[in-house]
This record gives C-alpha cells, structure tokens and sequence, in this order.
C-alpha cells in the first residue's frame, strides 16, 4: 500500500499532509487549505482507476509531492468598503463591469483602483496592469491615457529599476469613489 504525502509552502508557513490514497490525501488538503487561506474550496473527487500492471509495480516508500502557494491577500478593505463579507476576489472584467465604465479611460481608473485596492498592489508597471486590462477588455492601456491620468493628477510615477511604477495616489481613488464606483 502506498503513502501519500503533500506538503504545501506558502511565504514561511508550512503544511504537510499524509494519507493512504490520494482520494483521502485531496480531502485533507482541501480542509487544510480551507483554514490556511481563509476561504472554502470546492474540488471535485475522482478516484484514479490503476491497471493491474500499475498494481503490482507499485513501489511499498512513501511519494512526496511538493508545492508552493503564493497567498493571496484577503482584501478586507475592499471587502469591508463594498459591504462584501465573500473573501472570493472578482475577475477585473466582473469588477469592470460592477462600476460605472464610460470608456477606455474610466476602464483604466478602475483598474489602477483594482491593482491598488483589491489586488493590495503598491504600484503596478504597464505591461502588470495590461496582463489584467487586455483579458477584461479586449484592448491595451496606451501611454496617451496613462500620460492624461498623470495630467489630471490620478498617478504618480517613478522609475525603479529600468521600469516606469505608477500607484493611483489620493485624487485617483477619490475620482473612483466619486465618479466610477457602482
């Protein structure tokens, strides 16, 4: 009979599970993920069918199985602004659509709000906040909106190792607020 063992990291935390078959093994690391992360899973159990020459191969040690997890922060101020008490992160084109978009550039304010806010971003690059824009959209941030931001006071920027940062400052989240939020 084999023994099943999976270890999860995440940042400096560590969890390992051990069971004697894998459908067991997918329980335990659901309910134990559960509590690590703060949030239910849902997963689907199916029991994998071995041949018999699977069977008699086997090997009688132990299999270790090994991942890592980036965490993903709980967005408690998001949560708590919008009255949410769900810990489920929106899709930026959900988030897109829950606010008032106008055009291209109302989509963009909305999603530096989403870097900074929902995602917990301290700043974001072009090519970070396009990775999320295009998939919401179907187009990209161009520099002409991004320059048009800077002018009305909404971004700041710097540059950091080769890179141009930009964070929404104060009069971005407060055009958000005032103007975009749904």
């Amino acid at each position: 009979m084999s023994i099943y063992r999976l270890r999860v990291k995440c940042n400096n935390a560590q969890v390992e599970v051990v069971a004697k078959n894998g459908t067991i093994l997918a329980r335990e690391m659901d309910r134990y993920l559960e509590s690590f992360l703060g949030r239910k899973i849902s997963t689907q159990y199916e029991p994998v069918q071995q041949n018999y020459y699977q069977q008699q191969t086997q090997h009688s040690e132990p299999r270790m199985e090994e991942f890592s997890l980036n965490q993903q922060p709980q967005h408690q101020e998001y949560h708590q602004a919008q009255g949410n008490t769900c810990s489920q992160i929106p899709a930026l084109n959900e988030f897109i659509a829950s606010n008032k978009s106008y055009d291209a550039f109302s989509e963009f304010i909305i999603s530096a709000y989403y870097m900074k806010k929902v995602l917990n971003q301290e700043f974001f690059t072009l090519k970070m906040l396009n990775s999320k824009f295009y998939p919401a959209t179907g187009s990209l941030v161009d520099l002409s909106m991004v320059e048009d931001a800077k002018n009305r006071g909404f971004l700041s920027s710097w540059e950091d190792e080769g890179a141009t940062k930009y964070t929404l400052n104060d009069e971005g989240e407060t055009y958000f607020i005032n103007r975009l939020r749904g």
